[in-house]
């Protein structure tokens, strides 16, 4: 049993992603892509396509079954697009492959040529995985968080619960429109653990590696050699692992990471800034500003703190970038990605 639910963690929680991140990807042409950011980018699609699903099925008072019923059915359809594309890719260079060269290449490798900024690197990542997997910080908001998607598995709804148990007549729609509870319900129906495993001991280690992965990419943007990126990553762990401060992000980070603010702010804001860069720039791409408009879905999917945030930073950075290059559509483009975050405030103002 033990095996089966660590093979159903592996294919949810690192197959899956990964496999809708090479979907995305694909279509990123003029980009060369590791399978580390086919992960990350898989979350993020991930968590706009939960979003989406899970904040209509809630209102209408759907049951929680069809919300597993329905992500299942979309992410296999996606699942199999990908297992096409990853085909049609291979059989196209597959020619190209030169399998002694590859072997060569393989034997040039050697431990020596792996700096100890690098090794040090995954040591420090590592440490921190086995911190916040191996001692689980239990927080007051579990009785909500925690217990909101309990008693999703449990009674087979969605938000109609009180914080003390109690039924209630419509679903708590301060928290349909950013259904971190939904999300923990879910992948606990998917690889048959308890919500406060997945919530605790599983999914922060996850988030912890998605969090350097876009630390990474934002590196390389900064940074013109890898020792510079090593460093940055360095500074960066040190920094989380020195908690000096409730009122600063590196609290959040290794002690509540998987609180929807720590998602946010150490994962889907870089993810978000990341991709700005290919969006504000003079060659933007189609698929660029669609992958904007998924992280927004993404931050919405967390934490409402993301729906004031995220159209500031994204409305800032737009209209300088619109008076630096000067193009207007800068702006009209952007407006289109915060589109969410605007339609769900009013939604907040309208049931407060």
């Amino acid at each position: 049993m033990l095996i089966i639910k660590g093979f159903l963690c592996l294919f949810w929680l690192l197959v899956v992603p990964a496999m809708l991140g090479m979907l995305v990807s694909s279509f990123q042409k003029e980009e060369k892509n590791s399978i580390l950011y086919d992960l990350l980018l898989g979350y993020i699609i991930n968590f706009a396509i939960f979003e989406i699903i899970a904040v209509f099925l809630t209102v209408t008072e759907q049951r929680f079954t069809m919300l597993v019923e329905i992500y299942s059915f979309g992410i296999s359809m996606l699942i199999f697009l990908s297992i096409i594309f990853i085909f049609k890719k291979f059989y196209k260079y597959k020619k190209d492959i030169n399998v002694n060269k590859v072997i060569e290449n393989i034997k040039k490798i050697k431990i020596r040529n792996i700096s100890f900024l690098s090794i040090l690197v995954i040591i420090m990542i590592g440490f921190q995985i086995y911190m916040v997997v191996a001692y689980a910080h239990v927080n007051n908001d579990d009785s909500e968080f925690i217990g909101s998607a309990t008693a999703m598995i449990e009674t087979d709804s969605m938000y109609m619960h009180s914080m003390g148990g109690e039924i209630r007549e419509t679903s708590n729609l301060r928290r349909v429109f950013s259904p971190i509870s939904a999300y923990f319900a879910l992948i606990s129906n998917l690889v048959k653990i308890q919500p406060a495993i997945v919530a605790h001991s599983i999914l922060p280690g996850v988030f912890v590696i998605l969090a350097f992965i876009v630390y990474y990419y934002l590196g390389k943007k900064l940074f013109d050699n890898k020792k510079s990126i090593y460093i940055f990553l360095i500074i960066l762990s040190l920094l989380f692992m020195n908690i000096n401060s409730h009122l600063v992000h590196n609290y959040y980070f290794l002690l509540y990471t998987w609180f929807g603010r720590t998602i946010l702010s150490a994962i889907i804001i870089p993810f978000i800034w990341l991709r700005l860069f290919n969006c504000m720039d003079k060659e933007n791409k189609l698929i660029d500003w669609i992958i904007l408009l998924a992280g927004v879905l993404a931050g919405c999917a967390v934490t409402s703190n993301a729906i004031p945030l995220i159209p500031t930073m994204i409305g800032l950075y737009s209209l300088i970038c619109s008076i630096r290059d000067k193009k207007i559509d800068y702006i009209f483009k952007s407006m289109v990605c915060v589109l969410p975050c605007v339609i769900l405030g009013v939604c907040y103002l309208l049931i407060k």
